[in-house]
């Protein structure tokens, strides 16, 4: 009696390790785990609460999954989906060693497609994603370049409508700030135009004409160059330097004081003339159209035309 209670002890028990154990498919090591499964070919599943599926998969720790080709969950509650590296006829076998974790990829080799790592213990930090790096270092962590047809960037705080995306220089993090504005922008940054462009943040650049003046200008204009001005209200406009001198000779007078005023007289070709008004010479208030107060030299004569040059010879005094 005694003989036949042990041997239905023995088979209940071995029935439950059998279950517990699940190896199906050839070649599959359960090892000591009492509570593993591995299904497929050549799996392994060596650990309490570990699972392993596919072909040449292994999980290798506590609360390890390890399913796909030729992939392992080495360190507990790690968990691995998709294939390693198929070089040639030969797999390579790609592992997940972090705990609390998810890596996912196919045909890997040295980083996974998608990496989920695990929370902080006190559930402060951590978390993270990573798209192509096991090492994320924020809440998503690209490791390449990111395509998306539309961006959505959120403030903690409230944004205004004219706020700008503003690089932190330390990180290179982007957030929203609100414009400095009055003059308190950086300046341009260009190796070659180094503060010459200034910002105010509002949308207002300038140029900063004591930085340009200390720069070497090597070419000289020519008269198809052209300047750039803006007039106050108004966009930028531009003009060639022929056209520019054309209007300086015209119109401005930068003879004494070189105060640059509206000039009275008026170029035509290489002549110089003014419609109205008298021409003084030593006199500030000339009478006559030429007021001349002093003597004057004519070297080959003097032409006079007019009907009553009579007159004329009791006014003029004549030296040889």
């Amino acid at each position: 009696m005694k003989k036949i209670l042990f041997l239905g002890v023995f088979l209940l028990s071995s029935v439950s390790f059998i279950f517990a154990q699940d190896a199906n498919g050839d070649n599959n090591p359960i090892g000591n785990s009492a509570t593993g499964t591995a299904i497929g070919n050549y799996t392994e599943s060596q650990s309490l609460y570990s699972m392993a599926a596919g072909f040449y998969s292994k999980a290798m720790s506590n609360g390890s999954f390890a399913l796909g080709n030729h992939v392992h969950a080495t360190a507990a509650n790690s968990w691995i989906i998709g294939s390693g590296y198929l070089k040639g006829l030969r797999w390579v076998e790609y592992a997940n060693p972090n705990s609390n974790s998810l890596m996912i990829g196919f045909n890997m080799l040295n980083t996974p497609s998608f990496f989920v790592e695990p929370f902080d213990m006190d559930g402060s930090g951590g978390g993270f994603v990573g798209i192509h790096t096991d090492t994320p270092t924020s809440t998503l962590d690209v490791n390449g370049t990111l395509t998306t047809k539309g961006l959505r960037v959120v403030s903690e705080t409230l944004i205004g409508s004219n706020w700008v995306l503003t690089a932190d220089g330390t990180d290179g993090s982007v957030k929203w700030a609100a414009p400095t504005g009055s003059g308190g922008g950086s300046t341009y940054t260009h190796p070659a135009h180094t503060g010459m462009v200034g910002s105010d943040g509002d949308g207002d650049t300038w140029l900063n004409v004591s930085a340009i003046e200390v720069q070497t200008y090597t070419s000289s204009l020519s008269s198809t160059d052209k300047l750039i001005f803006a007039r106050s209200g108004s966009q930028l406009k531009s003009t060639k330097i022929s056209d520019l001198k054309n209007y300086m000779q015209n119109n401005l007078d930068f003879g004494s004081g070189g105060g640059g005023t509206i000039s009275p007289w008026v170029t035509s070709g290489s002549n110089i003339y003014r419609s109205s008004g008298n021409v003084g010479i030593g006199i500030s208030s000339p009478q006559e159209k030429l007021h001349v107060n002093g003597t004057i030299q004519v070297e080959d004569g003097i032409k006079m035309i007019g009907s009553n040059l009579s007159s004329v010879f009791n006014y003029l005094k004549f030296s040889c």
